[in-house]
Formats: structure tokens, C-alpha cells, sequence
């Protein structure tokens, strides 16, 4: 079976890693990539002076905090993490100039990377399976499936690739704006899900400050500022510890950080050594942990380790000031946080770097609105049995769900097409409804497990055991 990926950003790289885990690289894969890099938005900031170390430009805002929802999209195979860190999940937030310590908004508390990116777990670990079928300034402008026995994809250079099956895996920019012919055109139901749809063409503004004013998280208006810093720089705390006490004989039982002491007795896995002078009691340093008495200041060990040594740098979310020029866009960003912090923002500023995605070929976009989706469930059945769509539009926006996306689609495609050979019957509202392999595929890690009988008939068994194909287990390679 040959398939053919139109784009490498995260949809795309994980639909190519999971179908090539599921077909034991039997599948005969193609991925196009328009851009001279992989990645789409999740790239980490090249060439600025001020950010030294991997921080993702944008893309990397999952509001995941459970590293198996990554592991996940790697279709549960066991890999080294051991240089892959996490920071657990203890923001400090702040909305305007009111901070108490009290969330906003529950998704902001999401985990992160600590001293790493979302672009470096991408390049570590999707890339590698795919690598050799990725082609890059590769703009594909015209997709054929005319003819019922190949899909034909042409490249702005004129060079063409043949397909059992095609992912469309591009931003929703490129599909409104008719980047792409298709030769039928889409059906109805498709287009009109992608033309409803909107989406805000953000910005991302990078800040260095010369100290710490501001909290984790700081919301003015409708902005979101992170500290983009948090758990990026040494020590690279993978984990922290707290207990009271005056000295390193007092660490007794490891507890859970209490922000109500202003005295911690704190331990950190760190993943690099620290660079430069610690300003607190060290009692124990090597390659491993950290220990010392410290006062946070009423915040917790985590944060404390979490910015040891780490410059001070601010970014804005999902600005959606694209229409602005970069010095009205900097202005405002100063503006919001002087206004929060009572001018603090203006007077330890030192740098700034601006990343403006409506002027980034084959992106121009920053973030879906949820309100305008239409029914996702169309993405759900391909066109024509044998085209899909990943990336965030194509599902329901309560998270991020581009890698996601593309994981699923890998799971659609490795199932035989009209797999009845297992059904179940579900009654909802008042409607009974038949699930086959097909249903069980779109969601194995919960539905492998319930049980359905053989074409509707004799004894009931689970999933797993009627439906191998539905339960990664990619069989149809041949076809």
C-alpha cells in the first residue's frame, strides 16, 4: 500500500510514524513538506541572541499534563525518555494586576518540557522512522483522484506521485485558500466544514527582561503572557522535592510542596550541571540533585528550582495582532504588562524578538476558533474512501489535537475498509447504532477492550481478539 502525506508538521509526522509502527515499515510512505524544514509552527526560535537554549516559537502549548498523552502519539512504543524531563504542573497565575495564586483558566496548567521543546520531541522521536520518505520545498498544488485505482499529487515542479491512499495534513489557510486543486472537486459536506471555519493569524512575541516581575501566567484582556522561561535553563529540573528545615539534617520525609512556608528544604533531579553561583545553602551538588535550604518566597520548590539560573523571558500565546506593524505589536505587549505590573515591563526590558505567523509561507495561521468548527465528524469519513484529513481543525478544539489527529488517521487507514466481521450494538437517545472495527479503530486504547460478537452473531468476544487490524496491529498493508 502506498500512501502520500501533504505536509510535515506534527499531523502530518506522526500519521507517517504511527503508519509505518503499524505496517512494520511496510507501508510505502511519501511525505511533501512545502517548507525547507520540518516541523510547520513547531520550530524552535533560530538566530536570537537573547534565547540561548530550545524554546519552541510556537506550537508547543499542548495543555498536556501527563507525559503518556506524548507517549501516546508514538503508538505506545517504548523509548528512551531519560532526556526528556517534565516539569510538574504548579503555575502561579495572575489576571491583570490581581495574583492570589488562583487559576484562570484549569487548561493553562499545563505541563512543559523542561529544557527541551515540543520541536526537539518531534525531531528526536517522530522524525527519525520517517525521515528518508520526507521531501522538502515540496508545494503540492494539485491533487487527482479521478481515476478509482490511483490518487495522482502534482508538485508546483512538476514532479507527480501515485497513492493508494493521500492525508491532507496542511493548514486550514492553504484549503480556503484554494492552494490546492483537487481534480473532483471535494464533496459538499467537506467544503463547507472547511469554509465555515475561522481562525485567528496570531503573533508571538519573544521579551527579555532584566528580572522576574511578573508571574507564571498573566492574562490581560484577552492576552495570555507565559514566562517562557519556566524549567528552560539550569539547572533542568526534572523533579523537586520540599521539606521544612534549618539545615540538610532536617530533610526526613520527602513531602509535597507547601506554599504556606516561606523556609523549604528543596531537592532537585537536575539533567545538566549548574552554570554560574546558586544564591542559597548548598548541601549537596554533583550531576545528579541539588539540595539546599532556601526561602521561595511563598512559592514552591518546583518553582524555585524550575528557575535557577534562567533569564527572563515573556511570550505572548496566541496574540492576535497580525494586522499591526512589529512596532505597534511591541508596544502593546510592553503596554498589557506595564498595566499588570504598575510599569515594570518598560523599566528592566533589555530585548525583544517578534514572530509574526501571517507573513509565514504555507502557515498564516495561529489558532482555530472552537466556535466556528461545524461538525468535525466529516473529517471522520474520507473522501472518496481513500483521502483523510489530520491537523487541529479537523478535530473538536478543547485541546490541542494536531498530533493526535494524525496518530488516528494512521489507525483509519490500517483498517480494512467496511470491516463488519465484528459488531456491537449501542443505544443512545433512543437510537441503536452498530459499532464494527472501524468504530473500534478511531479510539483502540478504550474500545479494544469491549466485547461484540462475530457479524452480529454467537457468542460474545472482546475487540482485540475480532478486530487485530482496529488494535494496531496494521494488516492491510497489502491492499
Amino acid at each position: 500500500m502506498s500512501v502520500v502525506i501533504v505536509g510535515a508538521g506534527i499531523a502530518g509526522l506522526s500519521c507517517g510514524y504511527n503508519l509505518d509502527l503499524l505496517s512494520s515499515g511496510s507501508v510505502n510512505l511519501t511525505i511533501l513538506e512545502a517548507r525547507s524544514e520540518v516541523g510547520g509552527r513547531v520550530q524552535n526560535v533560530k538566530g536570537v541572541s537573547f534565547i540561548d537554549y530550545d524554546l519552541d516559537m510556537g506550537g508547543q502549548d499542548l495543555f498536556l499534563n501527563d507525559f503518556s498523552n506524548y507517549e501516546s502519539l508514538l503508538g505506545g512504543e517504548e523509548l528512551d525518555y531519560s532526556t526528556l524531563t517534565w516539569l510538574p504542573d504548579d503555575i502561579d497565575y495572575c489576571e491583570k494586576a490581581t495574583c492570589g495564586n488562583r487559576p484562570f483558566r484549569t487548561d493553562l496548567a499545563d505541563a512543559a518540557f523542561v529544557g527541551e521543546s515540543l520541536a526537539n520531541f518531534i525531531n528526536r522521536f517522530l522524525l527519525p522512522r520517517v525521515e528518508d520518505s520526507v521531501s522538502l520545498n515540496m508545494v503540492v498544488t494539485k491533487i487527482d483522484y479521478s481515476d478509482s485505482t490511483k490518487i495522482v499529487v502534482t508538485a508546483s515542479d512538476g514532479s507527480t506521485y501515485d497513492a493508494d491512499k493521500l492525508v491532507v495534513a496542511v493548514p486550514l489557510s492553504q484549503l480556503q485558500n484554494n492552494a490546492i486543486e483537487f481534480v473532483p472537486d471535494l464533496p459538499r459536506r467537506v467544503t463547507r466544514v472547511i469554509n465555515e471555519a475561522r481562525f485567528s493569524t496570531g503573533v508571538r512575541v519573544f521579551a527579555e527582561f532584566s528580572e522576574k516581575f511578573y508571574d507564571d501566567a498573566t492574562r490581560v484582556g484577552d492576552e495570555i503572557y507565559y514566562d517562557a522561561s519556566r524549567g528552560k535553563s539550569n539547572p533542568y529540573c526534572s523533579r523537586a522535592w520540599e521539606n521544612i528545615g534549618n539545615d540538610c539534617a532536617r530533610k526526613g520525609e520527602l513531602t509535597s510542596c507547601n506554599v504556606s512556608r516561606e523556609k523549604h528544604y528543596c531537592r532537585c533531579n537536575i539533567v545538566a550541571p549548574i552554570e554560574g553561583s546558586v544564591d542559597a545553602q548548598i548541601c549537596l551538588l554533583n550531576n545528579n540533585a541539588l539540595e539546599a535550604i532556601v526561602d521561595t518566597n511563598g512559592g514552591t520548590c518546583n518553582h524555585w528550582c524550575g528557575n535557577l539560573g534562567s533569564k527572563h523571558i515573556v511570550t505572548v500565546r496566541n496574540g492576535d495582532n497580525a494586522s499591526m506593524t512589529n512596532a505597534r505589536i511591541r508596544e502593546k505587549f510592553l503596554d498589557d504588562l506595564d498595566g499588570a505590573y504598575n510599569g515594570r515591563a518598560r523599566e528592566t526590558l533589555l530585548d525583544t524578538y517578534i514572530v509574526n505567523y501571517g507573513r509565514e509561507p504555507f502557515i498564516e495561521m495561529a489558532n482555530i476558533n472552537t466556535g466556528t468548527q461545524g461538525d468535525v465528524d466529516e473529517y471522520l469519513t474520507p473522501v472518496d474512501g481513500r483521502i483523510w484529513f489530520a491537523g487541529d481543525f479537523t478535530r473538536r478544539f478543547d485541546n490541542n489535537k494536531a498530533g493526535e489527529s494524525g496518530m488516528e488517521v494512521a489507525q483509519f487507514i490500517c483498517v480494512c475498509e467496511n470491516d463488519d466481521s465484528w459488531e456491537r450494538e449501542v443505544t443512545f437517545n433512543g437510537r441503536t447504532r452498530t459499532r464494527n472495527c472501524n468504530f473500534v479503530a478511531r479510539n483502540p486504547t478504550r474500545r479494544c477492550n469491549q466485547r461484540g460478537q462475530l457479524n452480529g452473531v454467537g457468542a460474545e468476544i472482546l475487540a482485540r481478539d475480532a478486530c487485530p487490524v482496529a488494535c494496531n496491529n496494521c494488516m492491510c498493508s497489502s491492499n
